[in-house]
């Protein structure tokens, strides 16, 4: 599997603490919502124990997102947006708090799985660096790839619930990753198609804006 016996352990507890996590939800989603607020630190023990299994070493070769170290990086993930959902269900009978706490746990649930995949496809693309000569361009293009769809699935998410701090999120991401194809991407390619590449990008970006505009005009309308 080229997971190593760290790498089982943390697995094992973050699994256990996510159980936690998931047994306090499921006790406060009945007439107990206080309950809730329990969860949080289940959820902060596995998230601390999903954190010390994503920087232990994978020995050997790995499958992309099929591993041992992602599955439970995943589970920390769900876990996280789980107790947001519960939070927003019961934003009216919680405490005072509870928006702030709801907010936190759903910002950081969403940089915390951008980062477990971008962390994910660049390790493994750094493991055909040793097979390929262009293993650290594909490495770097993993990135942009995984940006892209990342930023294009919460901007979808963002229209479909009417959240608009989600979709400012999403154009943050695309402007970042257009930064990026700009300064390293594209660093090592010929002058000519250099500037292709940019004029092509300017116009996606202009298309985008006026998609964006057009979308938002609609939903307020």
């Amino acid at each position: 599997t080229g997971i190593g016996s760290d790498s089982e352990r943390f697995a094992l507890q973050v699994l256990l603490w996510v159980v936690g996590t998931g047994a306090f939800l499921f006790a406060g989603s009945g007439k107990r919502p206080s309950i809730v607020w329990a969860s949080v630190a289940p959820l902060v023990a596995g998230l601390w124990c999903g954190l010390n299994l994503h920087f232990a070493a994978i020995q050997g070769s790995w499958v992309l997102f099929l591993n041992v170290r992602f599955a439970g990086e995943l589970c920390v993930a769900i876990a996280m947006f789980a107790v947001w959902f519960e939070f927003h269900r019961h934003r009216e009978s919680l405490v005072s708090g509870g928006g702030e706490a709801r907010s936190v746990v759903f910002w950081s649930g969403l940089a915390l799985l951008l980062y477990f995949l971008s962390a994910e496809a660049y390790g493994w693309c750094r493991q055909l660096a040793e097979k390929n000569q262009q293993g650290d361009w594909l490495a770097l293009m993993s990135l942009t790839v995984t940006w892209s769809i990342y930023a294009a699935v919460v901007l979808g998410i963002g229209f479909a619930v009417r959240q608009r701090s989600m979709r400012i999120a999403a154009l943050c991401l695309f402007a970042v990753t257009g930064a990026k194809v700009v300064l390293f991407d594209l660093s090592g390619v010929d002058q000519v198609y250099r500037i292709v590449s940019f004029l092509v990008l300017g116009i996606l970006m202009i298309v985008a804006a006026y998609l964006y505009h057009k979308a938002e005009g609609m939903l307020r309308d």
